[in-house]
C-alpha cells in the first residue's frame, strides 16, 4: 500500500490469566505481560521495523 506509513500495536498489557471478562479468552497479546515485565522478543521486532519503515516506504519495499 504505497499510500500507508506506519503501524501500530494494539494492546499494551496481555489479558489477565482468568480470561476477559466476556468469554475467557486469555491470549499473549500485549507489549508486556500481566505483570508489567516485557516480551523482549517482540519488542526487538518493533524496534526493528520502526528504524526502518521510513527506507523502506521510500525505497518501495513491500
Amino acid at each position: 500500500m504505497p499510500f500507508s506509513l506506519g503501524s501500530h500495536w494494539y494492546q499494551f498489557v496481555d489479558q489477565p490469566l482468568t480470561g476477559r471478562g466476556t468469554n475467557g479468552e486469555n491470549q499473549v497479546v500485549g507489549l508486556v505481560d500481566i505483570t508489567d515485565q516485557p516480551h523482549p522478543e517482540l519488542l526487538r521486532a518493533l524496534e526493528y521495523v520502526s528504524r526502518r519503515i521510513y527506507d523502506w516506504h521510500q525505497s518501495g519495499v513491500r
